[in-house]
């Protein structure tokens, strides 16, 4: 399972585990963190380009107002 939670205060919505990435929104800077299981981490490189385009999306619709993003 592959999941992009937003960071707010240094906190984000889910607690840690030992793979994840923080992202930023390119238009904004908001973080995001994309916490990922172990067998998803073979696909890292599709799994960030999914997020980069999911951010986007979610910047031109609702400034990020949702804690949890969906990739699909």
């Amino acid at each position: 399972m592959v999941i992009l939670t937003k960071v707010a205060d240094g906190i984000s919505a889910t607690n840690g585990t030992p793979n994840e990435r923080v992202l930023k929104c390119p238009s904004c800077g908001q973080s995001y963190k994309l916490a990922y299981g172990e067998t998803e981490r073979y696909h890292l490189d599709a799994w960030l380009r999914k997020a980069d385009a999911v951010l986007r999306k979610s910047h031109k619709q609702n400034s990020h107002e949702t804690n949890v993003l969906e990739l699909r």
